[in-house]
């Protein structure tokens, strides 16, 4: 099984940093308008991010069987 986590979907990323700025953990970080998970250990699946921003999706590590 995969482990669930957060990406960053670049088409509909603007930049705008709002996701570094309220995440508690610190997993964002935004340089020159470009968007980079960082600390991801440290993220506390708040899901104030996801909330925040379309760009922001939750992959889900589940993997079913046939």
């Amino acid at each position: 099984m995969r482990q669930s986590r957060f990406e960053i979907d670049e088409r509909f990323c603007k930049g705008c940093g709002e996701c570094e700025e309220k995440c508690p953990g610190g997993v964002f970080i935004v340089r020159d308008g470009v968007v980079f998970i960082v600390n991801e250990e440290e993220c506390v699946k708040c899901f104030q991010c996801y909330d925040l921003c379309e760009a922001i999706k939750w992959v889900s590590g589940w993997e079913g069987t046939n």
